[in-house]
């Protein structure tokens, strides 16, 4: 017999500590716990009970939006799985999208992900730019890259360029690597696993999956790992 749990019940544990990530909560959807309603239990900034890529680009604090996620699972087509979902789900949470509670606004937002997001890109390019800003390159500085500049790949300087435009779309700027800094880089690691799967990698034994991996265990260990490697970056020019 399936257990089930009313929404109140659900947000009375939330209250009590429990922070689900999406995945928790498609799969109590799953077996019909409804979560949709619990999103005013879950503060602002509750910190996600995550370890690894797959969780953390999940989470998202306003499980409002959860309702259509299984529907959106379908729509993603041959990258149905929890990291295609965990893709879409912090792209829309960073986009400039309408409540995805309505199924046209939903099926709208699934279009627009794959017309902007998954389609122009190559596993190639994700890796090369996902590369460059996790080891806190300078995008602008190919010559120094090319004389050998840390980075996971260290590819030929040619590439850089593509490779950084490929990274700002992905956060939504411009050529300045600072800027990016303040950003989130949900999008650029998503994106990586995306195309990854849509490419048919293995995301667990793919080596540049691997050693992106090493990277993503939290967004702080990124972010702290970047800014250390600017200031290093720094303290060498002076």
């Amino acid at each position: 017999m399936q257990s089930k749990l009313a929404a109140s019940d659900y947000a009375a544990l939330v209250k009590d500590g429990l922070q689900p990530t999406f995945a928790d909560a498609i799969r109590l959807n799953a077996a019909g716990i409804r979560v949709e309603r619990a999103a005013d239990a879950v503060p602002l900034g509750a910190p996600p009970r995550v370890a690894y890529l797959g969780d953390w680009c999940l989470w998202e604090p306003t499980l409002g939006r959860l309702m259509w996620l299984d529907r959106a699972r379908q729509m993603v087509g041959d990258a149905a799985s929890d990291l295609a979902l965990s893709a879409f789900a912090c792209w829309a949470s960073d986009a400039d999208l309408p409540d995805l509670r309505s199924v046209d606004a939903l099926v709208r937002a699934v279009e627009k992900f794959r017309d902007e997001v998954l389609q122009p890109y190559t596993l190639s390019q994700v890796v090369a730019a996902v590369s460059y800003a996790m080891d806190g390159a300078d995008p602008a500085d190919g010559e120094d890259i090319a004389a050998g500049r840390p980075s996971v790949k260290n590819p030929p300087a040619e590439t850089l360029s593509a490779a950084w435009s490929v990274f700002a779309h992905c956060v939504g700027v411009g050529q300045d690597a600072d800027a990016a800094v303040k950003l989130t880089y949900r999008n650029a690691v998503a994106l990586f696993a995306l195309a990854a799967m849509r490419e048919g990698v293995d995301i667990a034994k793919d080596k540049h999956a691997t050693a992106l991996g090493d990277y993503c265990c939290t967004l702080a260990q990124i972010k702290a790992r970047l800014l250390e490697a600017r200031a290093a970056a720094r303290k060498e020019e002076a």
